[in-house]
């Protein structure tokens, strides 16, 4: 049994060592937001609202993963107003039912601040599905580590997804 669980710490060092180095590397300039970007915007946005965008990730963890974020620039969560809160929530819901169509389970994250790993400086919300293939907390959290080294989605991958739960949002 220690072997098996130094061999698991031994596994985790290496694959976050080799996520961070490849996250250090993608640096944006200071003061860049991509969620703030249009060229972005337009490539990756599903939904819109008054207040609330949906994305499709360029990195996703799984098929559908998701990013929920108010119009509005704001860092941290509790740069949120109450209505932007609010209808971040609804957001969630509909996306939700757009990508699983209202089937659990899924996993819902934001990390708020740098020190968290805030990646990018606008509060986002990750909405990750989790079916069958993806089942269990060790799978899904080797396929989080990976995400990190793999590349951008395609173009035509991206505007699949951007095109499929866009409709399902209607």
């Amino acid at each position: 049994m220690k072997k098996i669980l130094v061999i698991f710490l031994v596994l985790f060092a290496l694959f976050f060592g080799l996520y961070s180095y490849s996250a250090a590397g993608q640096r944006a300039p200071l003061g860049y937001c991509a969620f703030c970007d249009r060229q972005v915007l337009d490539v990756q946005k599903f939904y819109e609202d008054d207040l609330v965008i949906a994305l499709c990730t360029h990195k996703p963890i799984v098929s559908g993963h998701s990013l929920i974020i108010p119009k509005r620039h704001c860092r941290r969560f509790e740069e949120l107003t109450d209505a932007e809160t609010a209808c971040i929530c609804e957001v969630i819901k509909k996306v939700h039912g757009a990508v699983l169509g209202g089937r659990s389970p899924y996993l819902l994250f934001q990390k708020n601040g740098k020190k968290a790993g805030q990646s990018v400086p606008h509060v986002h919300f990750h909405y990750v599905p989790v079916g069958e293939e993806n089942s269990g907390l060790f799978k899904f959290f080797f396929r989080y580590l990976l995400t990190g080294l793999r590349g951008p989605l395609a173009q035509e991958e991206m505007q699949e997804d951007v095109s499929r739960f866009g409709a399902a949002m209607q």
